[in-house]
């Protein structure tokens, strides 16, 4: 009795895990989505100047927050199961992932206030390296989500490398906006600059994530 249990008992558990883990991967498919939004909207209202656009960047945020925190609860659960290598790697890299974008949101929505403020006191942001910056992190959170969908190991590994090449020198960079730093629109300039920063750092975090599942 005990063992024919057992044999039938394993086998729904694992469907189960099967289940709970598509729907972390459509929770994570949905913040991805809602990331890219606010990243979007974010640097081009900083590009383009346009206060409507910086606005839109906060549009999806009070779900994504939503959404990370049943995918907390959901990979807590899973944990407490039964679960393969391959599946703990998944639900690792969940945590991972949706952390990683819930920053990337908050950075975004940074950056959009800060957009906001100079737009405000009449101050056209110009900042060439900053527009450039957040045409990089667009393309590449745009290249992680490639990455994520399609279970592509070398769309991950791309970003990757862009963000080393990216980081060659950043201190230098940095250290050369902070210089002599004065008035409105060099404080807030640097401080889109220190989001731009961590929306990297994010996505770094996420291309890591995308590739644990697939580790050899």
């Amino acid at each position: 009795m005990n063992s024919l249990s057992n044999q039938t008992g394993s086998p729904v558990s694992l469907l189960g895990a099967e289940r709970s883990i598509c729907r972390l991967r459509l929770d994570l498919i949905e913040m991805l989505r809602l990331s890219l939004h606010a990243v979007d909207y974010a640097t081009k209202g900083y590009a383009l100047g346009l206060v409507e656009f910086a606005l839109q960047s906060s549009g999806g945020r009070k779900k994504l927050e939503c959404l990370r925190h049943r995918i907390i609860a959901a990979s807590d659960e899973l944990c407490e199961g039964e679960l393969d290598d391959s599946q703990l790697d998944f639900v690792e890299s969940a945590r991972t992932i949706s952390a990683a974008l819930s920053s990337t949101c908050q950075q975004a929505n940074e950056i959009s206030s800060h957009t906001v403020a100079l737009l405000g006191v009449g101050i056209r942001p110009n900042s060439r390296e900053l527009v450039e910056l957040g045409e990089r992190a667009n393309r590449m959170l745009r290249l992680c989500i490639v990455a994520f969908l399609k279970q592509k190991v070398e769309y991950a590994e791309a970003v990757l490398r862009d963000i080393d090449e990216w980081r060659q020198g950043l201190e230098d960079k940095l250290s050369g906006q902070n210089s002599g730093a004065s008035g409105t629109r060099d404080v807030s300039e640097w401080a889109i600059s220190e989001s731009l920063t961590r929306i990297m750092e994010n996505l770094r975090l996420i291309s890591v994530g995308s590739l644990l599942p697939y580790r050899s």
